[in-house]
């Protein structure tokens, strides 16, 4: 038994205490469901928890994430939440027995074999203890579905072992581990004075296949929709601020709009939710920044209130604007890890905006 199989035990007998101590529904608790249709009595049909009860229930959520023999369930939450109903009906059995019996499964080894774009070589070899293979080479599967092509620009393939319950998770592992190793090359290889800069793009695939043959793809962050416009559509924006934009900015506040507007478009070709924010953030200081300052966050915040105001009548609330600068862009900036969270980025008449998603 692993060691994250023995936290994922003990926070279950510590959910399972608390459970047998759960009452009936009552406007003080933090969460209610209904229960399991086996367990419906006429005058039960409902569960509580106080807050207490689910941030246990939270504590093993996120523990059976860490252990592989659990990764598999992709519906934790109602999984532990039968599991608190048939530990307050039941007081006798122990559930967490019957929950680990139920849910457990052996971890598989598998290979990941994951294609990469704009990167050839001829013989297998080693890139930061990654194994890369030629695109010919016979250890890579043969039943590959259409999305598992290895026509250019696909030029070699990374053959990674990885552990798990949940293919696509383990897929995700071999996929930071392939770009972890080609991030690290990247940089590596920029003093060699034989390569140019625009041959260091190369780049995982879209695929991936284990050594089962099961495979699976998909799309780049990057990815973009087509989007069809009529005259409605058109005239509807033609009256904001931003159509008045000259292309050859002359004042000072064109300049500043200009150097703004380039960092938001940016942003919206970024990939990666927090490159979007600090060019955002890039763009909001462009136009309300003050090089001079210290500490930016409460100004910046300030300042974009007011322009909010000037422009559509409505004062935004500085509270997103103050956090994500102050929490996540300078702690990115500062080299600490900023670990943002969902973020929803978008731009307004009245300047780049950066919200954060409450909801989880």
């Amino acid at each position: 038994m692993t060691t994250e199989t023995n936290i994922v035990r003990e926070l279950l007998a510590e959910l399972q205490r608390m459970a047998r101590g759960t009452t009936s529904p009552d406007d003080g608790h933090a969460m209610t469901f209904r229960l399991p249709p086996d367990l419906i009595r006429p005058e039960a049909t409902m569960l509580a928890m106080s807050q207490d009860d689910v941030d246990a229930m939270n504590r093993v959520e996120e523990a059976l994430t860490r252990d592989l023999h659990f990764e598999h369930m992709d519906k934790a939450t109602d999984a532990l939440k039968d599991f608190v109903a048939r530990a307050w009906a039941d007081r006798k059995t122990d559930q967490v027995q019957e929950f680990v019996a139920k849910h457990s499964r052996e971890p598989s080894e598998l290979v990941c074999f994951l294609p990469i774009e704009y990167l050839t070589i001829d013989t297998p070899t080693k890139l930061l203890g990654l194994q890369l293979l030629p695109v010919t080479d016979p250890c890579i599967p043969t039943a590959t579905p259409p999305w598992f092509a290895l026509a250019p620009p696909i030029g070699s393939v990374a053959a990674i072992p990885v552990t798990g319950t949940n293919l696509g998770r383990m897929a995700e592992r071999a996929q930071a581990l392939l770009a972890h190793a080609l991030r690290v090359a990247r940089v590596g290889l920029r003093d060699h004075n034989g390569i140019n800069g625009r041959q260091l793009r190369f780049r995982p695939g879209i695929a991936y296949v284990f050594s089962n043959n099961l495979s699976g793809w998909r799309s780049r962050s990057e990815v973009a929709y087509d989007l069809t416009l009529g005259h409605s559509g058109l005239d509807s924006t033609n009256n904001r601020p931003v159509w008045t934009m000259p292309v050859t900015p002359m004042t000072d506040i064109q300049k500043k709009a200009d150097l703004a507007l380039r960092w938001m478009e940016r942003a919206r070709f970024a990939d990666e939710p927090l490159i979007a924010l600090l060019y955002l953030f890039f763009a909001l200081e462009a136009l309300l920044g003050d090089k001079s300052e210290g500490l930016k966050a409460d100004m910046l915040a300030f300042r974009q209130l007011v322009l909010s105001y000037i422009v559509t009548g409505v004062f935004r609330h500085p509270n997103n604007t103050w956090f994500l600068y102050d929490r996540v862009r300078s702690a990115a900036v500062h080299g600490e890890d900023p670990r943002p969270s969902t973020m929803r980025l978008w731009t307004t008449s009245s300047g780049p905006s950066v919200t954060r998603s409450t909801s989880t």
